[in-house]
């Protein structure tokens, strides 16, 4: 069995620390950037849940329910019982706070890691601009990697203690993964290769027959409990567990691009971005060499991380966020290279004195550089185009003008306003102040409005019939413009 590595007294205050590092840089000024589609989809669909309406699990392109209940709750005690009564600031609200406290779960891997490689790769995912980018971005990409955490730091606390009931806490976490997002039968892969590495290879695990059954059969209840719990909305809706099956057959699918592929080599790149990725990606790489050599838990990251890297590069499907799958193991790797020996520091040794300075050295400069991102893409630049992190993202024109247009004309939110356009979004949260919406495709007739919206193939279309009405165009995302019509009085 894996042995601890000198244990610190100071792990649980240091790692305390870090959490509260997380959470300071993920919860100031959450409202700067502008809503992204799928973030106002989402908070579409929170709406909805606030207001009464029950929850279906739809297969098509929404993802799995454990976002909104994860939300609900604590749009609530903001005081939100509806979408108009959100912000930006109280919806990103839940995944800020997920995604901080998600350093905890370092503490699962502090015994096979070692307390130091533990306490490193916690500070990497709470400061480095890749998670931090994401850890304000209301999409359930976070919460589906924080639980992939969880069943990493579970389940070798299953097997370490040779315990069902870290087994059942597994599959729990199990559960919610496929939960936030469906897509995490590549990680079951990739996470489940890594443990058979760490399993079958020296130094093995003795665990008898029988426990390693009553470890199963725990964790295989506990997921499936789960599972109905979450695709049911708490037993309410059966077809949930149905429609579940379909959806693996719809994104099936979907890995074949619709739009969104990329070249095998784009999260390499994502991932090498600046000089602080490129240092951040060395550390991982020679922090793979010594895990080879250390064997166990530490060979099993390797296997984690190359798996996830090799699927996620052969789909043709490919986003930014995908990369922070990529990117966790990375963390590890990187931790167990750049922590310093700080049991050196009992000896009087030149050599190793000099050792631990290297160490401190090293890592300085990749937090240094990787906190230089963080800076420019994350607070700085959050909505830049340039931005690596930024991936087909609303303007700010929407917020700069077009809302302050319509606040103006129409300070009561009075005003009766048709939006004529192939996709709408994000247009339904910014309009979520005005209670006559109405939305139909550039193919349809529009009713009668006080405002219309339209894009491109709207906007041809309806150039005779708003014949002398006035136009303001705004852009929305990267090659999108609406224009905006309103009759002068």
């Amino acid at each position: 069995m894996t042995k601890r590595r000198h244990p610190h007294a100071v792990f649980w205050p240091l790692l305390l620390a870090i959490t509260a590092l997380a959470l300071a840089l993920r919860l100031p000024n959450l409202s700067d950037r502008p809503m992204h589609t799928d973030e106002a989809n989402n908070a579409f669909i929170c709406g909805q849940l606030l207001e009464g309406e029950v929850y279906h699990y739809d297969p098509q392109d929404r993802h799995g329910p454990a976002f909104y209940f994860s939300a609900l709750p604590i749009l609530r005690v903001c005081g939100a019982r509806s979408l108009a009564e959100m912000d930006e600031r109280t919806f990103r609200l839940t995944v800020a706070l997920l995604s901080g406290l998600a350093v905890i779960f370092f503490a699962g891997i502090r015994h096979p890691l070692g307390d130091d490689a533990a306490l490193i790769a916690a500070l990497f995912w709470a400061a480095a601009p890749l998670p931090l980018f994401y850890g304000r971005y209301m999409i359930h990409e976070t919460g589906f990697v924080v639980m992939t955490l969880g069943l990493v730091a579970t389940g070798w606390q299953a097997i370490e203690r040779q315990s069902p009931r870290w087994a059942a806490a597994a599959g729990i976490f199990a559960a919610m993964m496929l939960a936030f997002k469906e897509t995490a039968v590549i990680n079951f892969v990739a996470v489940g290769a890594a443990f058979l590495c760490a399993v079958l290879t020296p130094p093995r695990y003795e665990i008898p027959a029988r426990q390693w059954l009553r470890m199963a059969a725990m964790c295989a209840i506990a997921f499936v409990f789960v599972l109905l719990l979450t695709f049911t909305w708490f037993f309410t809706d059966w077809h949930g567990p149905v429609d579940l099956v379909r959806a693996v057959v719809r994104f099936g699918h979907r890995a074949g691009g619709e739009g969104h592929e990329k070249p095998w080599w784009y999260f390499a790149k994502l991932l090498a971005d600046g000089w602080g990725g490129k240092i951040f990606l060395t550390a991982a790489a020679l922090g793979a060499v010594r895990a080879w050599r250390a064997r166990g838990f530490d060979r099993a990251v390797i296997a984690w991380f190359a798996i996830e890297f090799l699927l996620h590069s052969a789909i043709p499907y490919k986003t930014p966020w995908l990369a922070l799958s990529i990117w966790m193991p990375l963390a590890i790797l990187a931790g167990l290279f750049l922590s310093p020996p700080i049991r050196v520091l009992i000896s009087s040794a030149p050599a190793a004195r000099f050792r631990f300075a290297i160490h401190i050295a090293m890592l300085a400069a990749v937090l240094a550089l990787l906190g230089r991102d963080s800076r420019k893409w994350v607070y700085r630049r959050c909505s830049d185009e340039n931005n690596p992190y930024v991936y087909s993202h609303t303007y700010d024109d929407i917020a700069r003008n077009l809302q302050p247009w319509l606040e103006r004309s129409f300070p009561n939110h009075d005003a009766t306003i048709s939006v004529i356009a192939a996709d709408p979004w994000p247009l339904p949260w910014y309009l979520r102040q005005f209670t006559r919406v109405g939305y139909w495709q550039p193919s349809e007739m529009p009713a009668k409005a006080d405002v219309y919206i339209t894009d491109a193939a709207a906007t041809d279309k309806m150039q005779t019939q708003l014949e002398g009405w006035r136009q303001t165009y705004f852009g929305v995302r990267p090659n999108v413009l609406f224009a905006a019509w309103k009759k002068d009085k």
